[in-house]
């Protein structure tokens, strides 16, 4: 489940993806432990590139991506991906990420807590 601890056995991983992860809901606190899994998935000083695919619902699942989890992150690349079936659906945005700051630092690792609604 998201935010429960890692096991070590698990290792270090190349990519993470997490595809259609952020949305809008009434308990936020699921999306808070979305992050913080992505960030021990993730962690500071490791060469694992993040793919996250998102797709516009709200202002406020934007809000959370770019103030809760992108911080975190320095995105090498992003892409806008438009719908394959004649234009029908939305675009989703494609980021390339890698993790910003080093283990001995301990600014970019900062837990933040919930935006308020």
């Amino acid at each position: 489940a998201w935010g429960s601890t890692l096991p070590e056995s698990w290792g270090a991983f190349d990519v993470v993806l997490a595809a259609d992860v952020v949305y809008p809901t009434k308990d936020p606190t699921c999306l808070i432990a979305l992050r913080d899994t992505i960030l021990a998935l993730c962690p500071l000083g490791s060469s694992t590139t993040l793919l996250l695919a998102y797709k516009f619902r709200t202002e406020w699942d934007l809000d959370f991506l770019k103030k809760e989890i992108l911080p975190h992150f320095v995105v090498v690349e992003e892409e806008l991906v438009e719908p394959a079936l004649n234009g029908a659906g939305r675009r989703c945005q494609l980021f390339t990420c890698r993790r910003q700051g080093s283990p001995s630092g301990s600014d970019a690792d900062s837990r933040m807590a919930p935006a308020s609604t």
